[in-house]
């Protein structure tokens, strides 16, 4: 676009007569230099958005700005030196129109040959249009004292009418059509083209000769009536001007309390400060669109407006360096997260890995969110190694549930076998019954999570029934009963938490009763004595440390029967390498 507004200005300056394309290089360069305006706000916005600061901002012109600065100041010279030399001839001109008066002057004094007279006044008057423009203070006077000595030639020689009233009429046709022009320009809704054109008419109107006598009044009137209307019209148009001004200054101020109530509180997070980043935005925008002002009364409201915006943006960008430190921290612990879901994706040991996923990702949600642009793909990364491990487990159990829906039927058989069982006399014989239920309960295999609860508590529950009824004493029947729900455990979906959960219980029973052991033989340092005979409370005190650590016995055979359930369960569990 500039190449272009270079080139049609080299061309311009080329014309002889600079002032002839004076108007159309003025416009150019208001074009221009609005257009050089636009864009260095523009730059300077893209600047502070991006994060500097408004007072660092610098906006190197380009060689072609350059060079369309010198064109302009070229023309600028063109006119100086045009207006100087215009000024010397319109001194000459002057010289020339007074001699021009002189001689028509002149004319009117002769008293013979009429028609030679009037052909030389032609002859002169053809001349004093030819001669240029002189100097504008003299403009009227010279106009004033032409016009007197044609009219003292036309009057005062008695020119036979024919010819007096051709010219009368052909300066009566011209003026009247000006009045029709200016008629025409009052519809013009180009105040500056009007106001131009006027002064143009002007001096067309002064510049032609008398017109009939009875006309010239009322020609007159008109003619001075139609300037003040013109007159009105320009006044009313820089009078609206200004005021509108006015109005777009007071549109302004508002706009710059507007921001200022905006910001009076700084945002505490990322979605606020976007949101009042928007509301400030706009609120520039409205400012653009408010029009234009006076130029010294905008520049000043134009600094408050941008003062209060470069601060606003200097803080956000402070907000934005200090939460870009907790971005990153927060996207380095989730790459690590990351880092170590990648390590577990291809294990097969589907309960532990499970458990240290299932952890991490109880992690991953009390970590901050990282930057908007790393969040989404961080979170992406850390779910697809998730995803990885459970689908493949939940094909691998699939494939198993698959099988293991074929032991439901053995065992629905053993148990309807069980159902049918009758207990016989002999208590071993029944016993070495209720084993082999129980054998064939574990060679049938395990049943589909969705069955196995159901069919382990019909086996069990039954199993339980008989030995309850074959069993000895009470503490035969707990040890009973304790293998039965060890083995119930090894048979269930969650197998290995709860045979764990169980083991954790046994120690802490143990622990507890070897505490109740040592606060007893504590106490009885406390009350030995010299006497061979053991006091009561000794004795007492004895007694209970032998039934502690009796029971120390009963929860240690426990223990290894657990122990050895979750030796199973994890060999089960355990792929074979």
């Amino acid at each position: 676009m500039k190449s272009e507004i270079i080139s049609k200005l080299e061309a311009l300056l080329k014309t002889e007569d600079v002032n002839t394309v004076a108007s159309e290089i003025k416009n150019i360069q208001k074009d221009y230099e609005a257009a050089f305006a636009a864009d260095m706000e523009k730059a300077r916005e893209a600047f502070v958005a991006g994060g500097g600061k408004a007072n660092e901002f610098v906006y190197a012109r380009t060689t072609e700005d350059e060079k369309l600065i010198f064109l302009f100041g070229k023309f600028a010279r063109l006119q100086k030196n045009k207006k100087e030399k215009a000024g010397n001839e319109h001194d000459k001109n002057y010289e020339v129109k007074m001699s021009i008066i002189r001689d028509i002057g002149d004319l009117s004094k002769l008293e013979v040959n009429i028609s030679g007279a009037i052909k030389k006044l032609h002859e002169l008057q053809a001349k004093f249009k030819e001669t240029g423009p002189v100097p504008s203070d003299k403009h009227k006077d010279v106009l004033a004292e032409y016009n007197k000595v044609v009219d003292q030639f036309y009057f005062g020689l008695n020119l036979y009418k024919a010819s007096q009233e051709v010219d009368l009429k052909k300066n009566f046709e011209a003026k009247t059509e000006i009045l029709e022009k200016i008629k025409r320009l009052l519809t013009s809704e180009n105040l500056k083209d009007v106001e131009r054109t006027i002064k143009v008419f002007r001096g067309e109107w002064e510049a032609i000769g008398p017109v009939p006598q009875e006309k010239w009044l009322a020609l007159k009137d008109e003619f001075k009536a139609l300037n003040d209307q013109v007159n009105q019209k320009v006044s009313e148009f820089y009078g609206q001007q200004k005021e509108q001004l006015g109005q777009n200054l007071e549109s302004k101020k508002k706009l710059v309390e507007k921001a200022r109530t905006l910001v009076v509180m700084w945002p505490k997070t990322e979605k606020e400060w976007e949101q009042k980043t928007k509301a400030l935005l706009d609120i520039q925008n409205e400012y653009k669109e408010a029009g234009r002002t006076e130029q010294k009364t905008g520049d000043e409201v134009w600094k408050e407006f941008r003062g209060v915006c470069d601060t606003f943006f200097d803080k956000k960008k402070e907000f934005f360096e200090q939460a870009k430190g907790k971005y990153d921290e927060a996207k380095k612990a989730k790459q690590k997260l990351i880092d170590e879901a990648s390590e577990l994706k291809d294990s097969t040991d589907w309960q532990r890995t499970g458990e240290k996923l299932m952890n991490l990702q109880q992690q991953w949600k009390k970590i901050p969110n990282a930057h908007p642009k790393d969040e989404h793909r961080l979170y992406e990364s850390f779910r697809a190694q998730c995803n990885h491990f459970f689908e493949a487990k939940r094909l691998q159990f699939a494939e198993k549930n698959a099988a293991l829906e074929q032991n439901v039927g053995a065992k629905e058989a053993i148990i309807e076998s069980l159902n049918a069982f009758v207990p016989v006399a002999d208590a071993q014989e029944t016993t070495n019954a209720l084993k082999a239920f129980a054998k064939q309960w574990h060679e049938s295999g395990q049943a589909p999570p969705n069955e196995r609860k159901r069919l382990n508590d019909a086996f069990y529950n039954k199993l339980e029934e008989f030995y309850a009824a074959i069993a000895g004493s009470e503490e035969e029947k707990q040890l009973i009963k304790f293998k039965l729900k060890i083995e119930r455990f090894e048979q269930a979906q969650d197998a290995f938490d709860l045979l764990r959960k169980e083991n954790e219980f046994i120690k802490k029973q143990l622990n507890d009763i070897q505490h109740e052991v040592t606060t007893y033989e504590n106490n009885m340092g406390n009350f030995k004595s010299s006497s061979k005979t053991k006091s009561p409370m000794i004795i007492e005190m004895e007694n209970k440390i032998a039934a502690e650590k009796a029971k120390v016995e009963e929860w240690k055979k426990k223990q290894k029967l657990v122990k050895a359930a979750l030796d199973n369960v994890t060999k089960a569990k355990t792929p074979a390498v």
